[in-house]
């Protein structure tokens, strides 16, 4: 929980709240969760957090912000079960993931929001989203390229207006123009699906998926490191990662022992034949077939 929270006790109490609360993977459980939100949701108490926030700077010229600041906001509180943070309405990507759409470079892109959220935005003025939904019966860890994403329309929200958003099946995006014109307060639950979705704007039509894990990011940077030098010393690590909980991770982890030993690697697909994704295992039985394993 931030330092700049010091003066501020109600909302720290609201936040070590949302920890006793909230359940991973119920998303019922934290829309019961943050009913309180809206009381926080005040110019007032935002000037005496940041007169916190940035007071300890000014006092202190060895302090550069800790682990709270970064490029792209204020991190209020970062909890195994949530995020809350000031931010810049732009975020980039984390990383794209194994199943890889077409190249996308040329498309204008919607990306769809891993886990929901509830936020307010903080502006001179009202602020345009563009609200999509996504089917509510589909499982977000399985790239199907049938599936369409609807566009609801836009919505003008003033501000500090509370808005829902009930991702991973439906996605805010603010309007271009009014991208640079505003902070936004976020409170997100930590996802609990492996992937976001990335979408053709104009037609819907999905083009490939971007892992929403920071540690899958890492593990990924890892085995590509590990591949590429060729250490097979790595390769009982490597082989531990086809257990992990991300079906992402596990893939990388096959690919990485297919480059170290062929034998190994062989024998991670045959393992694979029985993962409990599809995509696992479809990849692993068009890689036994083309390679004669």
């Amino acid at each position: 929980m931030s330092y700049a929270l010091a003066n501020l006790p109600k909302l720290a109490r609201f936040l070590r709240s949302l920890d006793e609360q909230i359940i991973l993977s119920d998303y019922a459980s934290f829309w019961g969760a943050v009913g309180e939100f809206d009381e926080f949701l005040r110019q007032d108490i935002w000037d005496v957090f940041f007169e916190s926030a940035i007071g300890k700077m000014l006092e202190d010229a060895s302090f550069k912000g800790g682990s709270d600041w970064d490029v792209h906001g204020f991190t209020v509180c970062d909890s195994d079960k949530f995020h809350f943070s000031v931010r810049s309405p732009k975020l980039p990507m984390v990383g794209r993931n194994v199943v890889d759409g077409p190249d996308s470079s040329a498309r204008s892109i919607v990306s769809s929001m891993a886990s929901p959220s509830v936020l307010s935005v903080v502006s001179d003025g009202p602020i345009t989203f563009n609200r999509f939904r996504l089917p509510s019966n589909i499982d977000l860890d399985i790239f199907d390229p049938a599936i369409r994403l609807e566009n609801l329309g836009s919505e003008d929200f003033e501000p500090w207006r509370r808005i829902d958003v009930h991702a991973p099946y439906e996605t805010l995006e603010i309007s271009t123009p009014h991208a640079g014109k505003c902070c936004i307060i976020e409170l997100e639950m930590r996802a609990s699906v492996s992937q976001r979705w990335e979408f053709d704007r104009e037609t819907g039509e999905p083009v490939g998926a971007v892992l929403v894990s920071r540690e899958a990011v890492i593990i990924r940077s890892m085995l590509e490191e590990i591949s590429r030098f060729k250490y097979v010393e790595a390769l009982g690590e490597v082989l531990g990662l086809l257990d992990h909980r991300d079906f992402n991770v596990r893939w990388m982890a096959v690919k990485c022992a297919c480059a170290l030993d062929r034998d190994s690697g062989v024998a991670a697909l045959r393992r694979c034949l029985n993962d409990r994704h599809p995509y696992i295992r479809n990849a692993s039985l068009s890689t036994l077939n083309a390679i004669g394993g």
